[in-house]
C-alpha cells in the first residue's frame, strides 16, 4: 500500500448513514445485512440549494452496541 495516496483514494464518499432517531434493532440489522460495523450518523437538514443536506453528527460502532446487545440477549 501507497502510504503517501491521499485518503480519497481508498474511502467511501457514500458511505451508508442512519439519523440519531435509528433504533438500535434497525442499525444491528443494517450492520449484519451490509457486512458493515461502523456507520456515520448524520442529521437531514432541508437545503433551498440542495435537496437534503447531510450534517454530520457522529460515529456508532459495533463496540458502542455490545452493552445493549449484550443486555438485551442476556437479561
Amino acid at each position: 500500500m501507497d502510504v503517501n495516496q491521499p485518503v480519497t483514494a481508498f474511502m467511501n464518499p457514500d458511505p451508508l448513514t442512519v439519523t440519531p432517531g435509528c433504533k438500535v434493532s434497525r442499525l444491528a440489522q443494517l450492520m449484519l445485512e451490509n457486512d458493515l460495523f461502523t456507520f456515520p450518523v448524520v442529521r437531514y437538514k432541508k437545503s433551498i440549494l440542495r435537496k437534503d443536506k447531510k450534517n454530520f453528527v457522529g460515529i456508532v460502532t459495533l463496540t458502542d452496541m455490545m452493552p445493549l446487545l449484550y443486555e438485551a440477549i442476556c437479561c
